[in-house]
């Protein structure tokens, strides 16, 4: 059955994005927004707007992109499964993991296509980076290096900061969740991890209530570290990943997009 009635839920910065592309992509299609305000006008490329759950649910939507801040996440994507919407969440999934096993039982019993918005797993730089660790040409992996560093203010151009949903606890902000990319591509290039130890940091120079660096420590089930460090504190904009092996070096720099 071809998709043809799309709802976003959240009209933040990743929002309107996705309102933009889905319009692009599918200039045909009904595409709704659910806000937890009233719209006084249609949003740019939108064909409506919900202000409650309710009503968006008797829109009958097919396929929902759930972008409003995490930790509103598992309110509106767990009816939306059980109505049978096809589901795109942005990252994290939830700031907690309550009602996330709810989520998965529902999508195998329903039978819905359920996916989380990491999308460094399609870009090409991160897939080459894959295939050059599966032909083993570095040998046995021994160590491995991740740093990721940005500057929160200069995200969102114009816009405070410490108003964002980034900079704030009570809407799942930290740098922990806002760059679990790192998290989620740990374990697609390396599988299941043992132990970890962490550290969250909250330096005080940006004056918000949330951690804006981390460190971890992680143990593969192959039987080699991983550390991985991130913050949102740095002006140095960066995103490696680093692999030591017993033949060589393999390294993905994700903002050049090169594999070396």
């Amino acid at each position: 059955m071809p998709i043809n009635r799309i709802l976003i839920v959240g009209l933040g910065s990743i929002g309107k994005r996705h309102l933009r592309l889905a319009r692009e992509l599918m200039p045909d299609a009904d595409i709704r927004v659910l806000r937890h305000q009233e719209c006084a006008t249609n949003p740019e490329y939108a064909d409506g707007c919900f202000s409650s759950l309710e009503k968006a649910l008797v829109f009958d939507p097919q396929l929902a992109v759930i972008a409003n801040p995490a930790t509103f996440h598992m309110q509106v994507a767990l009816p939306l499964a059980r109505a049978g919407v096809h589901l795109l969440i942005e990252k994290p999934l939830s700031q907690s993991l309550e009602n996330v096993d709810k989520l998965l039982n529902c999508e195998t019993k329903q039978g819905y296509v359920g996916l989380v918005g990491y999308c460094l797993r399609y870009d090409p730089a991160a897939v080459k980076f894959k295939e050059k660790l599966c032909n083993e040409k570095i040998g046995r992996i021994l160590h491995v290096q991740v740093d990721c560093g940005s500057y929160l203010p200069d995200w969102r151009q114009g816009k405070d900061y410490r108003q964002s949903v980034s900079a704030n606890k009570k809407l799942g902000g930290g740098v922990l969740l806002e760059l679990s990319h790192e998290l989620d591509y740990v374990r697609w290039f390396f599988g299941d991890l043992n132990d970890v130890s962490a550290k969250l940091v909250n330096s005080g120079t940006l004056d918000i209530d949330v951690e804006d660096s981390a460190e971890m420590l992680f143990s593969s089930s192959q039987g080699f570290s991983i550390s991985v460090h991130i913050d949102f504190n740095s002006h140095t904009n960066r995103r490696t990943c680093k692999v030591r092996g017993t033949e060589g070096d393999l390294v993905w720099d994700a903002v050049s997009q090169k594999v070396k």
